[in-house]
């Protein structure tokens, strides 16, 4: 079985979102995949915990639905009607998904460029942003002699070292938030 994490499309460019779904496309594909999604990546919901598990496997479909239900069935009340209003929110406004992506985008951009302003002043980085658009993380390679507590210790960023996904700690994951507008007078 393939287990498809499908957290972050709807963050990035729709065409490469169809691009990697096409993968899925051959007629047996669905049933040796398990699918997830939440909205918490692409509907900028960081913390709310609603999604959903699908699989083309019937007897696999029939044996994870008793404990989807029932993990869902036990948030709070409240929880649930404000999963309910997200989902009827994005139903019934279909554009906000293009906002929320190009509201990715500008925060990527955002980082990319504070990044870069940095970099230009203390040569942290050997490269900036090896990323394709399409999540909430920017990995950066940093300079020899540099890891995440240099980084740290000399700019107040924090980030992750690359160790902690399978990389080398010469990578560091800086998960993109929203950066001041600094005016320009």
């Amino acid at each position: 079985m393939l287990l498809a994490d499908l957290a972050y499309l709807g963050t990035g460019k729709p065409d490469e979102d169809r691009a990697r779904m096409a993968t899925f496309s051959p007629s047996d594909a669905h049933k040796h995949t398990i699918f997830v999604n939440s909205f918490s990546k692409n509907f900028s919901l960081t913390g709310e915990r609603f999604g959903w598990v699908t699989c083309g496997d019937p007897t696999i479909a029939r044996a994870i639905s008793p404990s989807w239900s029932n993990s869902m069935a036990s948030l709070p009340g409240e929880w649930q009607l404000r999963f309910m209003a997200y989902y009827l929110l994005l139903q019934e406004h279909p554009h906000l998904a293009e906002k929320l992506r190009a509201f990715y985008r500008l925060r990527r951009q955002r980082l990319i460029s504070q990044l870069q302003r940095i970099n230009d002043k203390q040569h942290l980085f050997e490269q900036i942003y090896l990323d394709d658009d399409a999540t909430v993380y920017n990995w950066s390679k940093l300079a020899a002699g540099e890891d995440a507590f240099s980084l740290f210790e000399k700019t107040g960023i924090a980030g992750v070292p690359g160790s902690g996904f399978g990389y080398s700690d010469n990578y560091i994951r800086f998960s993109i938030g929203v950066i001041p507008v600094v005016s320009e007078k």
